[in-house]
């Protein structure tokens, strides 16, 4: 008998949403992402990235395995 990879990885926060005040630190960890796979073995093994965003621009980092995600850039406010 093997697992069929028939369950998708479901997100336990649907939305996160962050304040990130001028002059935040580079590099530093906003939150961890985290879903669940209800299969088994390698099936239920998750891995994350970021889809879309800021063209050109890298801004949030998520780590691949960790599910640690970082900003990685300082933030300067521009009047508009």
């Amino acid at each position: 008998m093997t697992d069929a990879n028939d369950n998708a990885p479901q997100f336990t926060d649907h939305k996160l949403e962050f304040i990130i005040d001028e002059g935040f630190y580079n590099r530093s960890h906003l939150a961890n992402v985290h879903a669940v796979d209800y299969d088994i073995g390698r099936n239920a093994k998750i891995t994350y990235s970021i889809v879309g965003g800021s063209e050109g621009q890298l801004i949030f980092i998520l780590l691949y395995y960790t599910s640690l995600l970082y900003h990685s850039a300082w933030v300067v406010c521009q009047p508009i």
